[in-house]
C-alpha cells in the first residue's frame, strides 16, 4: 500500500477505531521495529543538539529539542497503550477531548 493511501485511511479512522487498532498493533512483536525508529530519531535529535558546532545556533538547538520532545511524547503515548494504567479510565488511548 502506498503512503498516500495509508494516510487517507488514517485520517478516516474514528477515535474508537484508532484506539482498537493501536492496542492490536502494539501487541504484535513486529511493532518493535516502529518503536526502534522512534528511539533512533530521539537519539539523533539529542546527538544533533549536543554538537558543539551548533552551540551558538539557537534556532537549530530549539528545533532539535522540539524533535526530541515530540519523540518522548510519542514514546510515552505508546508506553501508555502497552501498559495501560490500572486506575479507572484509560489514559493510554487517544480521546477527542
Amino acid at each position: 500500500m502506498k503512503y498516500q493511501q495509508m494516510e487517507a485511511m488514517a485520517r478516516g479512522l474514528s477515535t474508537e477505531e484508532l484506539n482498537d487498532s493501536l492496542k492490536g498493533i502494539v501487541a504484535d512483536q513486529r511493532f518493535a521495529a516502529v518503536l526502534r525508529l522512534i528511539l533512533d530519531q530521539k537519539e539523533m535529535a539529542a546527538d544533533g543538539a549536543s554538537q558543539l558546532k551548533f552551540a551558538e545556533l539557537h534556532g537549530m538547538l530549539a528545533h532539535a529539542a522540539g524533535v526530541r520532545y515530540g519523540m518522548i511524547e510519542l514514546e510515552g503515548r505508546i508506553k501508555a497503550i502497552c501498559e495501560p494504567p490500572r486506575k479507572r479510565g484509560d489514559r493510554g488511548v487517544i480521546s477527542d477531548q
